[in-house]
């Protein structure tokens, strides 16, 4: 009886751990997927199918690569060379563009490991796996902020005010046209304070 009710609490236990994982996966509105590499298939659910554009799974691995932009192909299958070289449980982080079947385009940001089996000469891979999450709507914020600070003749910048004066946090890298400094003097921490005028401190 003690034995039965070990295995019921485990099972419980993964349950609700599978639960907590499905909310937080919800939340993050991440997609999830693996590709199994001695078949060459890919598996994901309804999100990263959402994401890429892609059928139900199982499919072809290389359906996926198709979907990725050719430019950011070729970063991330030298990124996952290089893990596939060394051998090693490092984390493959990627943002890059999928073009959908509607002719649209979206950025996603891509996490993924490669798990291997074996030891020394006979270690190999047999599965990476993975998440996917949309993050277009940033990306096309951070293009259009750059668009508008190539257009502006302004020096855009941020300063924090602290106790111990001002604390320089970022600039939109034009301050030599500007104050006559490079960058690198007026990003100093105490250039700002030093260089203001008093009453416009």
């Amino acid at each position: 009886m003690h034995d039965i009710r070990m295995v019921r609490d485990a099972a419980d236990a993964l349950r609700e751990s599978e639960r907590q994982m499905r909310l937080a996966l919800e939340a993050a509105q991440l997609g999830t997927w693996k590709h199994v590499i001695n078949t060459d298939e890919l598996y994901h659910d309804e999100r990263a199918s959402e994401h890429m554009d892609l059928p139900p799974g199982p499919i072809p691995f290389g359906m996926m690569l198709e979907r990725i932009h050719p430019d950011d192909r070729v970063d991330l299958e030298r990124r996952v060379s290089v893990v596939m070289r060394e051998r090693g449980d490092n984390l493959v982080v990627s943002e890059l563009r999928v073009r959908r079947g509607d002719g649209s385009e979206r950025w996603l940001s891509i996490h993924a490991r490669v798990a291997f089996e074996g030891s020394g000469d006979n270690r190999h891979p047999v599965l990476g796996f993975g998440t996917t999450q949309d993050i277009t709507e940033r990306k096309q914020a951070e293009q259009a902020i750059s668009r508008f600070m190539a257009a502006s003749p302004a020096l855009i910048y941020a300063l924090e005010l602290t106790d111990h004066g001002f604390v320089f946090k970022w600039s939109s890298g034009s301050e030599e046209a500007f104050t006559g400094w490079d960058h690198a003097t007026a990003s100093q921490p105490d250039w700002w304070e030093r260089n203001l005028h008093p009453d416009d401190r």
